[in-house]
């Protein structure tokens, strides 16, 4: 069984007082006892990583495993990436509107897909099924203007008074980070598997922010892994 959640500000998810990734976790777990759960896995990507470090250092004892891909940054990371696919006041203007992010689909497509880093140096000899996701990702992007708050958040994760103790995390932790990602750096990545006790760091050579051209065989690796067929370390 899998239970997805939109972060705060995201979709129907409204933005708490704080909005933090701490915020966050403890949301998570009253999630879960209201679901009856005590104990799950932990899947998370980009700006959902802070939450799920948070979720797993603070409560050690609700989290069985956890994969983190293409990790957003957080304290003492800053919230400037260079090298983003477009200057960030864009994706607030696109977000902000979904008539101008509808009109934009079918005319500026490829524009739309760098935005998500899906770059065309990364597309060769993509399989159907990889083509097709990038397709569905901007399609099902709206309404975009959904998102807009959740975006704002975003530098809640990089807050200089919240620590993020790393080596708190007992469960067993598979990161991967694609080097030439371009929404966010790779030294992230490298940090969490550094900083946490139990962890599998995949660095992949190329594939971006959506590592693409791995999808199947990270997919086998994820389910390897949260099964406990391989091993953590």
């Amino acid at each position: 069984m899998w239970i997805a959640v939109s972060r705060f500000g995201y979709l129907r998810s409204e933005l708490t007082e704080h909005g933090s990734p701490d915020d966050q976790a403890h949301a998570f777990t009253d999630l879960l006892d209201e679901l009856g759960l005590r104990r799950v896995s932990a899947l998370a990507m980009s700006g959902g990583v802070p939450p799920a470090l948070q979720f797993g250092e603070l409560y050690p004892d609700r989290v069985d495993r956890m994969v983190l891909l293409s990790s957003a940054p957080f304290t003492p990371f800053s919230p400037d990436v260079e090298g983003r696919p477009i200057p960030s006041w864009v994706y607030g203007a696109l977000l902000g509107n979904d008539v101008v992010y509808w009109l934009l689909t079918p005319v500026a497509r490829g524009g739309l897909e760098q935005t998500f880093d899906a770059r065309t140096d990364l597309r060769e000899a993509l399989s159907s099924e990889e083509e097709a996701f990038i397709r569905r990702l901007v399609d099902e992007f709206l309404p975009a203007s959904k998102r807009v708050v959740g975006v704002g958040n975003e530098g809640a994760a990089v807050d200089p008074s919240i620590v993020y103790q790393l080596e708190a995390i007992e469960a067993p932790t598979l990161v991967v980070h694609a080097w030439d990602d371009r929404l966010n750096p790779f030294a992230v990545g490298e940090a969490i598997a550094e900083g946490v006790p139990i962890a599998r760091f995949i660095a992949l050579d190329h594939g971006g922010h959506l590592l693409l051209g791995h999808h199947a065989d990270v997919k086998c690796i994820i389910a390897d892994f949260l099964s406990g067929l391989t091993d953590n370390n």
